[in-house]
């Protein structure tokens, strides 16, 4: 993977997104997207923080204009030019993408074994870390529909930080989930920040308590606009105008 493109520039260009009912998500946003930062997105319920994940990632295509990467919009993109960008991303979705006939373990690992990223035993190796670190130890032959919703939850999470990713995108990924593990996800992104390999980080997520000591950036959807905000200095205050 060290000879794949980096995220150099991330940029939403005249992009608009509506759905057939002619109800309209974005309208006309530029911005350029915040790099090296763990970035809060905001927004109201039905708002398109899911969808603005999911056209990072290259799963949804926008209405009008496009999402572009080092300059070269996703759109466009052919499925071999956008490859290189997926697999140095790591994404989770709600409690999807879990196979129903295969157990937790085999989850976890079949996508680094189909990609052939790592050898099978560097991939039982970072699967079987990942299962204990996440608690998820006593799971890991169960299939999906044999442990609790938290586990599941825990297992889509968990999954999105095997491949060492260089970006992050993760859609509410504190529903459903333990206390406890939420704590284990914010000291894995820290660590992996830290550590170098993980440089951005993108978490749609309702959750104030998990994301405000977490957070450097806000991503505020806001009529139909993206605002990207400096600090989350400015959070608290606006939380409070807003309930008062």
């Amino acid at each position: 993977m060290a000879n794949f493109p980096v995220f150099q520039d991330l940029q939403f260009k005249d992009l608009s997104l509506a759905f057939e009912n002619d109800q309209v998500l974005f309208n006309d946003v530029n911005v350029q997207l915040p790099l090296e930062e763990i970035a809060w997105i905001r927004g109201a319920s039905g708002e398109g923080k899911s969808q603005l994940l999911k056209i990072m990632t290259g799963l949804l295509m926008p209405t009008r204009g496009d999402f572009s990467i080092n300059g070269q919009g996703v759109g466009q993109m052919s499925f071999s030019e956008m490859l290189p960008y997926r697999l140095k991303m790591g994404y989770s979705f709600d409690y999807g993408g879990l196979l129903a006939n295969r157990t937790i373990h085999q989850n976890l690992s079949l996508p680094l074994m189909y990609h052939k990223i790592f050898s099978e035993d560097d991939v039982n190796q970072r699967v079987h870390a990942m299962l204990e670190r996440f608690l998820l130890s006593d799971a890991a032959d169960l299939r999906p529909s044999e442990v609790t919703g938290g586990s599941r939850k825990a297992a889509c999470v968990a999954r999105a930080f095997l491949a060492d990713p260089e970006m992050v995108l993760l859609d509410e990924p504190t529903i459903g989930l333990r206390a406890e593990a939420q704590t284990i996800l914010a000291d894995l992104i820290l660590e992996q920040r830290q550590r170098g390999t993980l440089k951005h980080v993108y978490v749609a997520s309702a959750n104030d308590a998990f994301m405000e000591p977490l957070a450097t950036k806000v991503i505020e959807i806001s009529n139909k606009k993206l605002v990207c905000k400096p600090s989350v200095g400015v959070v608290a205050p606006l939380r409070k105008v807003a309930e008062g």
